[in-house]
C-alpha cells in the first residue's frame, strides 16, 4: 500500500527526523489543566505527519480493519457525523487521554501558544472557510451543516503559559517545511495529490482496501443522509 513504502522511505531518508526538528521549535507550554477543550476536531495534517503517527503508534496498520476496535469505531463515528454534530477528536480515548500524544500533529502542538489577537484572527479565517464550504455543500447536495457547527469556536486557552508566542510567520515557515517534506514523497511517487490539504481522520479513509470495495459515494452519501435526518 502507498503508506507502507512511504514510511520506509521516510525512515531511510531522515524525513521523520526533519519533522521532529520542526516540532522542537514549538515553544514549551506549562499550566495545562487537562480540560480537553482543544481536542475538538480533526486537525489539518500533512501526509508526512500522518505517516509519523502510523510509524509511532500503528506500525502494523494496513486498513481500518487492522486498527484497534476503539479507535476504529471512533474514526467511523467521527467521519459519518462530522457534518452534523460537534465531536471530540477520535484519538481522545474514553479516559480523556490522547492516544497519539507523542506523535500528535503540529496543529495540536501549537494550540495554546498563539497570542489572543492571532488566535482570534485564525478563528475568523476558519469561519470564513467553513461558511464557504457550507455553501458548496448546499449547492451540491441541497443541505448545509448546522450554522452553529460552522461557527463553533474552541475557546482561547487561559491556562497555558509559554516562553514566547508562536507568530503567523513561524506558522507559515513550519507549513512550508512540512509541505517540502510532502513534496519529497510526491516526487518519489510515494504520495498522491489526493493527500494534499488533508486532515488526520481523512487520511485514514483516503486509502483503505475495505472501502475500495464499496461504492466511492457511499460514505459521502451516508454523511449527507445523517445530516438530513438530524435536521428534520
Amino acid at each position: 500500500m502507498e503508506h507502507q513504502k512511504a514510511i520506509v522511505y521516510a525512515r531511510e531518508n531522515g524525513l521523520f527526523e526533519q519533522l521532529e526538528k520542526i516540532y522542537a521549535q514549538v515553544p514549551q507550554c506549562s499550566g495545562c489543566i487537562g480540560c480537553k477543550a482543544c481536542c475538538s476536531e480533526s486537525v489539518d495534517t500533512t501526509y508526512i505527519e500522518f505517516l509519523y503517527v502510523l510509524n509511532r503508534y500503528y506500525p502494523m496498520y494496513e486498513d481500518l480493519a487492522s486498527l484497534p476496535d476503539g479507535i476504529r469505531g471512533r474514526l467511523l463515528k467521527f467521519t459519518l457525523f462530522e457534518l452534523a454534530i460537534p465531536q471530540k477528536c477520535p484519538f481522545l480515548n474514553e479516559e480523556g487521554r490522547c492516544e497519539i500524544y507523542e506523535a500528535r500533529p503540529l496543529a495540536c502542538r501549537v494550540y495554546g501558544t498563539l497570542s489572543r489577537s492571532d488566535y482570534e484572527a485564525n478563528y475568523e479565517a476558519v469561519v470564513r472557510q467553513n461558511l464557504e464550504m457550507g455553501k458548496v455543500l448546499q449547492k451540491e447536495n441541497g443541505i448545509m451543516p448546522h450554522r452553529a457547527l460552522m461557527l463553533r469556536k474552541i475557546p482561547y486557552c487561559e491556562h497555558v503559559a509559554v516562553s514566547a508566542h508562536v507568530t503567523p510567520a513561524m506558522q507559515t515557515s513550519w507549513q512550508n517545511e512540512r509541505i517540502n517534506l510532502d513534496g519529497k514523497l510526491y516526487f518519489e511517487h510515494l504520495m498522491s495529490m489526493k493527500r494534499l490539504n488533508g486532515n488526520l481522520v481523512g487520511h485514514f479513509f483516503t486509502e483503505d482496501r475495505i472501502l475500495d470495495k464499496l461504492p466511492e459515494t457511499l460514505i459521502p452519501s451516508l454523511r449527507i443522509s445523517i445530516l438530513e435526518a438530524l435536521q428534520k
